[in-house]
Parts: structure tokens; sequence; C-alpha cells
């Protein structure tokens, strides 16, 4: 997976791309360039550097209810638009992803939207 935050993008290549797709405002805006990337053709290039970056999804103590179904509402948009091929993979790992969020996640809404969300695909 790559992440947007620290990468140089061509001017030339996202005016190619039509600039940012606006469906992704800030959530899973990554996975869309970077797939965009990868079904042009483009190539990737790394540098040798490392930039300590946290996930805000990684800690559920920390991301509001309304933050989490941002990211959920995205991720299932990417999946359902433009890794369509990992669609039913995706749905598996939902479902598993309710249940630890049901057993470890204080915030029962957070499990709840997922569920409701998992169902409503």
């Amino acid at each position: 997976m790559a992440i947007n935050s620290g990468a140089l993008i061509r001017i030339e290549f996202l005016n190619k791309i039509g600039g940012f797709n606006e469906s992704f405002p800030l959530d899973y805006l990554d996975h869309w360039l970077f797939f965009e990337i990868y079904e042009s053709g483009c190539k990737v290039w790394l540098l040798d550097v490392a930039l300590d970056h946290e996930l805000s999804v990684m800690d559920y103590s920390r991301v509001s209810l309304k933050r989490y179904q941002s990211i959920l509402d995205s991720e299932m948009s990417f999946y359902q638009n433009y890794k369509r091929d990992l669609y039913q993979a995706y749905r598996n790992q939902l479902a598993k992803r309710f249940l630890k969020q049901a057993l470890t996640v204080k915030n029962k809404k957070i499990a709840l939207y997922t569920l409701k969300r998992l169902f409503s695909m």
C-alpha cells in the first residue's frame, strides 16, 4: 500500500488523469491515486528514506464515529468502483473486522456501523 503523504507526483500525470478524484476528498485518495498510476502503466520510484506516519484508523480509541464512517464509506466505494476483483475478499475481511470490533472496540457504534454497511453492500 502506498500513501500520498510524502509522495511527489508529476503535474503532467495529474492533468492526464483529470486531477484528483473528488469522490475521495480525504480517505482512500491514496488507494485511488496509486491504482490510477498502476492502471496507466507508469512507474513508482522509491527513495531510501523513512517517513513516520500514523494512520488514524489504527487506533479506534482515537477515531470518532464520524471519522470512521468517512473512512469506511470511502473504502467501500473504492472496492465497489475500482478494485471490483477484490470486492468479495473485501466483504469477507469486513465481516472479520466487525467481529474484532465487536469484541475489542469500546465504542460499539463503530462495530454497529461496520455491520450496517456490510449488509448494505
